[in-house]
């Protein structure tokens, strides 16, 4: 993957998906770029997965519980696609939803234990915080 740097927004074409965060001051184009927030949002699901959390079978729909996460943090779009993309790549995710007007995920997933996964997986980026808040 190789990241498009602009007036300090990073924007990666992963998976079919664009996928932006803040950067900050743009950088010495000599210097080699800083983990971005979807380097640390990919990192984070690598490490969920190692662990097996959230492996299983799919549940039809009319089994899904929805979760609802409050996200502390979040100061753009691409901050939105970040979080997203790290709660949508785990096991047993069927949809995310996060609103950074709210500061808020709803997650429905195919079991309510994997609340703790997505917390670590939020809270193990760099400037978000999450909490579940009902679910």
């Amino acid at each position: 993957m190789k990241p498009y740097r602009a007036a300090g927004f990073i924007a990666v074409l992963a998976a079919g998906l664009l996928i932006g965060g803040c950067a900050g001051e743009a950088e010495d184009p000599g210097r080699p770029a800083p983990p971005t927030e979807t380097d640390t949002a990919m990192k984070a699901v690598d490490e969920a997965a190692k662990t097996g959390a959230g492996a299983g079978e799919t549940t039809p729909a009319a089994e899904l519980v929805t979760l609802r996460f409050s996200v502390q943090g979040m100061t753009c779009q691409g901050c939105v696609n970040a979080v997203q993309t790290v709660v949508s790549r785990l096991d047993g995710v069927a949809s995310c939803d996060v609103s950074l007007q709210d500061n808020s995920a709803v997650v429905r997933v195919t079991d309510p234990a994997l609340a703790d996964m997505i917390t670590n997986a939020i809270n193990a980026m760099p400037d978000y915080q999450a909490e579940l808040l009902d679910g």
